[in-house]
């Protein structure tokens, strides 16, 4: 009787053990919505990875999602909040993306982050918002494609409007759900993303969930572009790639040259996918609603444009050293073989 009334006691107890609380304020969360989004949008971008006026825009759209209306007794917290919690995950990564670094950020525990992220990914992923953010570009979208392309290399290139490239998402650690399989050729445990794009930037079709372990032509199927590229392609246009994809007359490939999730199964893979389709899906919302931004005086992105530069330079000099070494080579080759051919004549 008395082991029965201590395992009934132990079932009614949540935590064995008294917790020690942790000071948090939301203060800086407040900070951000309230101050420096009307006097500081820098700082806000800084944060949130989004102009004050995109966010608005992406509130005024979320916010009817069933997703923040429940009927519980207990109301939500501020849809606003919630997604300036998820942008704010979404937009860092390594130990800034911590939970426990973005719960001390937010003033919130760790359940509620978590729920409040999920809320809005799904939000975001909802066919209402998503799809009309991913339509197939008309007549005037591809013309521009086109004449870029034209302007960038030749006439007889322009059909090739768009482009099609794989990156790998690499994780903070080793999934236990099937973990072998996540692994890549650069010794990473990652997803496979595969991304088709207009010159713009703007995304038209993506592929997500794919494993690290899988070669960017096998990913590459799942996309729409290889199952019905005869109804999306008009004769004569195809697809750029590099040599990882199939040669095909729709696909030519002329030139070779910490994710903080945890996968322990089925359920986190779903939320790793909505976690890219929300990443890609933000990335063309952000790219129509900030169409207006004066980039030149755009501090973001000039650092970005100045950290290309940079990154392109360095790459140049390497490819001019390369170059030098194989020109010296392949002269010392020659005399090498002149020399042979002297001593036989």
């Amino acid at each position: 009787m008395a082991l029965l009334i201590l395992l009934i006691s132990l079932h009614e107890t949540r935590y064995l053990r008294s917790r020690i609380s942790i000071p948090k304020t939301d203060q800086l969360l407040d900070l951000i919505l309230d101050e420096y989004k009307i006097w500081h949008p820098d700082l806000f971008r800084c944060y949130l990875h989004i102009s004050p006026a995109a966010f608005d825009t992406l509130l005024s759209k979320l916010q009817n999602d069933e997703i923040f209306h429940n009927q519980s007794e207990n109301n939500q917290i501020a849809v606003g909040r919630q997604i300036a919690v998820a942008l704010y995950r979404l937009g860092h990564y390594g130990n800034a993306a911590s939970m426990q670094k973005v719960t001390l950020w937010a003033g919130m525990g760790y359940g509620t982050v978590d729920l409040c992220t999920r809320r809005v990914l799904m939000a975001i992923s909802n066919p209402r918002f998503r799809q009309p953010l991913f339509k197939w570009p008309d007549c005037a979208e591809k013309e521009e494609a086109k004449a870029w392309v034209e302007a960038q290399s030749c006439y007889a290139w322009r059909n090739g409007w768009c482009m099609v490239d794989g990156t790998l998402v690499p994780f903070a650690s080793r999934p236990k759900f099937f973990g072998n399989t996540w692994y890549d050729r650069k010794s990473n445990y990652s997803t496979n993303v595969q991304i088709v794009n207009l010159p713009n930037l703007k995304i038209i079709d993506y592929g997500v969930g794919g494993l690290g372990s899988q070669h960017d032509a096998t990913a590459w199927k799942k996309t729409c572009i290889p199952n019905e590229h005869r109804m999306l392609f008009e004769p004569g246009e195809w697809v750029w790639a590099d040599t990882a994809y199939p040669l095909q007359k729709w696909c030519q490939s002329p030139y070779k040259r910490g994710l903080r999730l945890r996968l322990d199964d089925e359920d986190d893979i779903e939320v790793l996918v909505l976690w890219l389709v929300a990443c890609i899906t933000l990335h063309n919302f952000t790219l129509e609603y900030e169409s207006g931004r004066d980039l030149e005086a755009d501090e973001f992105f000039q650092e970005g444009v100045a950290s290309n530069r940079e990154e392109a330079e360095h790459m140049d000099n390497e490819t001019i050293q390369c170059q030098l070494g194989l020109r010296e080579g392949r002269e010392f080759r020659e005399n090498l073989k002149e020399s042979l051919l002297a001593t036989i004549i």
